[in-house]
């Protein structure tokens, strides 16, 4: 999926540059060659900051017309969420992505179906409408160097993206269009989805959301598009304390091929129940290798705490490391961007702590 994503990317990359250098040729410049390239990586990154916003607020306008109900607006370390028809600012952590608003959908039909055309189609359109207005723009200035720079960078950025979004690539906002239109699996499966995430954005739990949410029989397995609401299964059975179930399905989708870009998230879980469970020293160290990296990347992001915690103090059984990493969490914990997953992770270290009691593990 990766390779696949890169390459279009490459794609879409090529004529965008052959493209700014034809400008760039065209262009009346300056003698001063160092201020033309800066004055253009300047017009680029403006171009890039714009099309983010353009990008957001084309998604809002049209989901908006959809019946899509705005939850919070994200902007780097940023967050407003709605509350009591208010946007209240919390400061978060994680600045990625660098804008993003959270919304909440229409319900399902009875056959599963929603409006997501508008949704989906509505930052493609709005980079396209822009760049079309940078466009004629550029065209009218196209004698000074100047504004026809920027309105040329602006109309080739916005051009570039809107193709990428609104083409069924691998990288495109449609590329899942041909799928919803044949397959009520995907469609509840992004519909639960997006759900979820707006529910914790909220500061609610996986135990509160509705049950049938979760219902096994709405992904498919083998789908990669749908198998992903799975993935949301295995929390709503964490949060309602069904271990068993959960590894279960875990165990279940780490041997799907649909579910390879999980790999790593499903693998620190396997690590996790191993290490509350048999803790055997094989096993374990077959899973933790590959994933240091991985898990070393979670602890600076704050996530992954029940696993970094279940292995200081029942794999290295090294109280003082599994005490930093409670500090660690506790203080990014009020910066989260999802404050329903806190709970969570509390009684999974509580219960990391009894099991280590029973073990008699140094304290």
């Amino acid at each position: 999926m990766k390779k696949k994503r890169l390459l279009w990317a490459t794609v879409f990359a090529l004529p965008f540059g052959a493209a700014l250098l034809l400008l760039w040729h065209t262009l009346p410049h300056t003698q001063d060659d160092f201020w033309d390239v800066g004055l253009t990586l300047l017009a680029f990154l403006l171009a890039a900051l714009f099309d983010r916003l353009a990008y957001t607020a084309g998604q809002l306008f049209f989901a908006g017309r959809s019946g899509y109900r705005l939850v919070a607006l994200r902007l780097a370390h940023h967050q407003f969420r709605r509350e009591n028809g208010k946007l209240k600012h919390r400061r978060i952590s994680d600045a990625r992505p660098l804008l993003e608003c959270t919304l909440t959908l229409p319900p399902l039909t009875d056959d599963g179906r929603f409006p997501y055309l508008r949704y989906l189609l509505g930052g493609g359109l709005t980079r396209l409408f822009f760049s079309g207005i940078f466009a004629l723009c550029y065209f009218f200035t196209r004698a000074q160097p100047l504004p026809a720079l920027f309105f040329g960078v602006f109309a080739l950025f916005g051009l570039c993206l809107a193709a990428a979004a609104l083409l069924p690539t691998p990288v495109g906002d449609t590329q899942v269009l041909p799928l919803f239109q044949k397959s009520e699996k995907a469609r509840c499966s992004f519909w639960v989805q997006k759900q979820v995430h707006a529910f914790l954005v909220q500061g609610g739990r996986f135990r509160d959301m509705p049950a049938q949410w979760f219902a096994r029989e709405n992904a498919d397995p083998d789908d990669p598009a749908s198998c992903g609401a799975l993935l949301w299964r295995r929390s709503y059975l964490f949060d309602l304390g069904d271990l068993t179930a959960a590894q279960e399905l875990t165990e279940f989708l780490w041997n799907s091929d649909a579910a390879a870009q999980f790999r790593p998230l499903l693998q620190a879980d396997l690590l996790f129940f191993e290490l509350i469970g048999e803790c055997r020293m094989g096993r374990l160290t077959q899973l933790y290798p590959p994933l240091e990296e991985y898990l070393e990347d979670a602890a600076k992001k704050g996530t992954h705490t029940r696993v970094l915690y279940a292995w200081a103090m029942l794999g290295l059984r090294d109280p003082k490391a599994a005490e930093k990493v409670r500090q660690s969490f506790e203080a990014a914990c009020g910066k989260t961007p999802f404050p329903g997953t806190v709970p969570l992770a509390r009684e999974l270290m509580e219960l990391v702590d009894e099991i280590a009691e029973k073990r008699g593990n140094p304290s």
